[in-house]
């Protein structure tokens, strides 16, 4: 399985909203998501993993804050709150 950077893009644009699903499979949801401004995200039941495609800002995961750029990989565990 294999989405193209460009057509996950045009899915997201297409739904007016900061993020959309792009491929499931069992238990297993992959989403693009953009926030715009500020992440209004609360936390989740599941695990969670981001692959950052743009931007450089800072992470709030679980009492620690690292520098993000893309290529990094973001993990937060099911029920962290964010700070």
């Amino acid at each position: 399985m294999q989405i193209p950077l460009a057509q996950a893009l045009e899915k997201l644009a297409k739904t007016h909203q900061p993020f959309a699903k792009l491929f499931t499979h069992g238990t297993l949801s992959v989403k693009i998501y953009k926030p715009v401004k500020k992440d209004l995200q609360t936390p989740h039941e599941k695990d969670e993993v981001y692959v950052v495609i743009t931007g450089r800002e800072q992470f709030f995961n679980n009492g620690h804050t690292v520098f993000f750029q893309p290529g990094n990989l973001l993990f937060v565990p099911a029920g962290i709150e964010p700070l």
